[in-house]
């Protein structure tokens, strides 16, 4: 094994100890399929070695990769079960959907078909759910998401029912914010 792979090794373990489980994030599947993918692969080639750091980290273009806590307490609110179909969004750089895979089948947005999906993550921050996303969801679907709440960014969960979806905060976090989605707050008098 090279020295970079065992140190991104040890990076991994150390975001698994010291930053997933002391924030409540210690299911067990969830922890195994965040040690198996490989996040450094996600991440442009020059910001690998802060790959596991607790921040966001720029893609290009406005776009970013979630903290890793974000990501792994927005995957533990859906409580995934082997077998369901996640329907995800705001995945900009697969990593989301890559740990979801490890414990269900993701199927990002633009791939999206059939609908009857059994959970729907938006690796994000969004003002409202899309009409279009919940449309694609079964009746009773679990849904995790960051919500816009003012100027303020936060981690909230739902289920829908009949045609809607009511998040309900769990937890504030700067999460990014889907500006490709949705509309960011502008402050004027």
């Amino acid at each position: 094994m090279s020295a970079n792979l065992k140190k991104f090794d040890e990076m991994r373990l150390a975001m698994i100890n010291s930053q997933l489980r002391p924030n409540s994030v210690d299911e067990p599947r969830l922890l195994l399929a965040l040690d198996a993918v490989k996040r450094e692969d996600f991440v442009p080639e020059g910001r690998r070695a802060t790959a596991y750091a607790d921040a966001m980290i720029p893609l290009g273009e406005g776009r970013f990769i979630n903290s890793p806590l974000v990501t792994a307490r927005l995957i533990a609110a859906l409580n995934l079960r082997a077998g369901e179909r996640v329907l995800i969004a705001g995945d900009h750089s697969g990593y989301a959907a890559a740990v979801v895979n490890q414990l269900a089948e993701a199927v990002p947005a633009d791939h999206a078909s059939g609908g009857n999906y059994d959970a729907l993550l938006i690796d994000g921050a969004v003002a409202e759910i899309p009409a279009a996303l919940v449309k694609q969801l079964r009746d009773g679907a679990r849904v995790a998401a960051g919500m816009l709440d003012g100027r303020v960014t936060r981690l909230a969960q739902g289920i829908k029912r009949a045609d809607a979806v009511r998040l309900v905060a769990f937890g504030d976090a700067d999460i990014a914010i889907l500006t490709d989605t949705v509309p960011v707050p502008v402050f004027s008098f």
